[in-house]
């Protein structure tokens, strides 16, 4: 369930595991998703703290290990009123961009997710050179780092005698190449409210492929202050295995967990539901809707029909994003 930035999916198990849906009754079917997305979850909390990015060295760090207080305020929203130090660079939005170009010629579907530029640092290896008569006579390199943004390259040809860097590493340093936290004022509204300090943003495509030539059939996407990647496994799994049109798959389930507190929400309704079924027992029935949009496209059983989907928020939010 916890499939981000345009994740590419296998299709086979995917397709088979909706054959096996397909002959449970409906209203069983969208249960049974409903339960599997709350443990997934619970699950995925649980997992938080440890996340990593894969490098090829397992002794790396847990990316949220970085800074606890950052972690709690994700999870809890423990804000302070005061200056925060967290690892961020950025204002507090990013958008999602969905796009799809189907007809006889053509069938691409790009999906971005964006935000503001990062500071990225850049290790460049510089290297002197003394050429005579057309030959490399004696060479003299050292290590530096450039913090540039956006990133940049410049190349130079065997014959200049100036000196020629070659970039050999680029990792994000939310230091700025301080070495130090940076500290954030947060946004400030009209109206006198601060904006969130974390955003979020997740995107998931579904490509079949035939004789090793790719077609899509559905993706989503979604951006917003939380629970983002929920919304649009729920989407993909809503049309995939439950046939839903794309209209109907970006609407919120009405049960969820709560990363603040690690509790299920549920509306009333669902909760006697999954407790007889499932004896699945919702911890809340104090049920809100996220703050986030999502988006949702799928190919139609003609080519070159596409049916696009942006759910409906409520209330005054407002966050970025179309198609």
């Amino acid at each position: 369930m916890g499939l981000e930035d345009g994740s590419l999916l296998e299709e086979s198990y995917f397709f088979h595991l909706s054959a096996a849906f397909n002959e449970v009754d409906p209203l069983d079917r969208e249960n049974s998703l409903t339960v599997m997305s709350l443990n997934a979850q619970t699950i995925a909390l649980q997992l938080l703290r440890r996340t990593q990015e894969w490098t090829g060295d397992k002794t790396d760090p847990s990316l949220l290990a970085y800074d606890k207080k950052a972690i709690d305020q994700i999870i809890k929203q423990t804000y302070d009123r005061g200056p925060v130090k967290i690892t961020r660079n950025a204002t507090d939005r990013v958008t999602s961009i969905l796009t799809w170009e189907a007809n006889k010629l053509v069938d691409a579907v790009l999906m971005m997710e964006l935000s503001l530029p990062h500071i990225a640092v850049v290790h460049y290896q510089a290297c002197s050179m003394l050429i005579e008569n057309g030959r490399v006579r004696d060479m003299a390199c050292f290590t530096a780092m450039l913090w540039l943004r956006p990133f940049t390259t410049k190349s130079s040809h065997a014959t200049d005698p100036t000196p020629t860097c070659y970039p050999t590493q680029i990792v994000f340093d939310p230091t700025g190449g301080t070495g130090k936290r940076v500290e954030y004022a947060p946004f400030v509204h009209e109206n006198g409210e601060k904006s969130i300090q974390f955003s979020s943003t997740a995107g998931v495509m579904i490509v079949q492929t035939t004789r090793g030539v790719p077609k899509a059939l559905m993706a989503a996407s979604a951006s917003g202050s939380e629970r983002t990647v929920e919304g649009v496994a729920n989407a993909i799994l809503r049309m995939l295995i439950l046939k839903k049109g794309a209209g109907v798959a970006v609407g919120t389930l009405d049960a969820y967990v709560d990363h603040k507190d690690g509790r299920s929400h549920c509306t009333h309704s669902v909760s006697e539901t999954l407790k007889f079924l499932f004896n699945y027992k919702c911890d809340s029935h104090d049920h809100q809707k996220p703050k986030r949009t999502i988006m949702a496209a799928e190919a139609g059983s003609q080519a070159p029909q596409i049916t696009l989907a942006l759910s409906q928020e409520f209330g005054g939010y407002n966050y970025a994003s179309g198609y």
